[in-house]
Parts: C-alpha cells; sequence; structure tokens
C-alpha cells in the first residue's frame, strides 16, 4: 500500500506533465524578440508589442525580460494602446523599480491616466476602429 504522501506526490507529478511544455528559455525569448525587432521595423507596433510580450514571458534572465517589457512598453505607445502600456509600466515599477528611471516610469503612468481622464479610449479592435474601449482611468 502506498503512503498518502506519496500518492500526493504522483498525483502532483501527472497534473505538472502538461506544464513543462511552457517552461522556455532565453533561445527562445531571443527568437521572439528578432520577430519583435522586424516587426518594429515595419512599423507594425501592435505585432512587435505581442512578440516583445511572448518574450518576456519566455526569458529567463531577468536582464532579457526587462529589455522586452520596455521595448513593449514602446510599441504599446507608438500603436497608441495606451491601457496596455500602462500595464506595462506598472509591471516595470513593481518588478524592475530599481534599475528603471523610476520618476519617469511614475510621470508617464500619470499622464497615461490624465488622458484616459480627459476622455481617450483605446480602439477595440484594430480593424474597427470607430468601437472604442472602456473608460480605464
Amino acid at each position: 500500500m502506498y503512503k498518502k504522501s506519496t500518492i500526493f506526490q504522483i498525483l502532483f507529478f501527472i497534473a505538472c506533465l502538461p506544464c513543462i511544455s511552457l517552461l522556455a528559455t532565453d533561445e527562445e525569448a531571443n527568437t521572439e524578440m528578432d520577430k519583435a525587432n522586424t516587426a518594429l521595423g515595419q512599423k507594425e507596433y501592435r505585432n512587435a508589442a505581442s512578440y516583445y510580450m511572448a518574450a518576456k514571458l519566455y526569458a529567463d534572465s531577468p536582464d532579457l525580460k526587462l529589455e522586452a517589457l520596455k521595448k513593449a512598453t514602446y510599441a504599446y505607445d507608438r500603436a497608441g494602446l495606451k491601457y496596455k502600456e500602462f500595464l506595462c509600466l506598472q509591471e516595470l515599477v513593481t518588478g524592475f523599480s530599481d534599475q528603471i528611471d523610476f520618476d519617469a516610469v511614475i510621470k508617464k503612468e500619470f499622464e497615461l491616466a490624465n488622458d484616459f481622464t480627459s476622455g481617450h479610449r483605446d480602439v477595440k479592435l484594430s480593424w474597427l476602429p470607430w468601437i472604442k474601449g472602456k473608460n480605464k482611468s
């Protein structure tokens, strides 16, 4: 007969098997960064931001995560997606506050909040620009 702890360990291992494929490396992150840089060069800012965010998730090293997040912030800014830009800035503040220009990031967050308070709404669907998102202020 198995002990309860052994059964728990076996069940835990089986439950974690699907997650093994989710583990990624800096190599995969660099692949996404290359795609993002290409999209950025072609001024496809939404796509670039998506690739940068994927790179951030794949990256093992904090430096690569930081670089991907900063570039995603820039791409969201260029795409006019102010709320996603704000979320990236917030992640920079909470995760990398000692490695960023903290005052500049907080100032940018306030500017974005003021834009939403003044009536800005992100375009919800890029192919239907008259459909706006919710008030995110």
